[in-house]
């Protein structure tokens, strides 16, 4: 399955809004879901208990509870703005989560210098 960035942005902010680990997300299927809880969990942007069945299906474990690490919280402060958001995805396209993680930041720290007036 390849990997999706708006999926993983729209999981991120399900997550900080819901407090439970029924993810849902319009227009994608529990299958992809799962496997991009999977991806963040990996890339240390959430904590979930991740699991997969005998059937090779992604499982995210009821006991466990999903929630964003200070990366993931990070992640999705850097990526709420949406035209941020898009031009960093046009900029990045299939790059890594690293990627897209550091040159939000480098954005986001623009941004917030030139609101602040205290650009070079």
């Amino acid at each position: 399955m390849k990997r999706d960035m708006d999926l993983i942005r729209k999981i991120l902010f399900y997550i900080e809004e819901n407090d439970d680990i029924s993810v849902a997300v319009d227009g994608y299927d529990q299958r992809a879901i799962s496997y991009h809880i999977r991806l963040l969990d990996e890339a240390d942007l959430i904590h979930a208990a991740v699991l997969s069945s005998n059937s090779g299906e992604i499982v995210i474990q009821e006991s466990g509870q999903t929630r964003l690490t200070w990366s993931g919280h990070e992640f999705i402060d850097a990526a709420r703005e949406p035209t941020r958001w898009n031009k960093v995805k046009a900029a990045l396209g299939d790059a890594t989560i690293a990627a897209y993680i550091g040159l939000l930041n480098q954005v986001a720290i623009h941004y917030a210098t030139k609101a602040a007036g205290i650009e070079n």
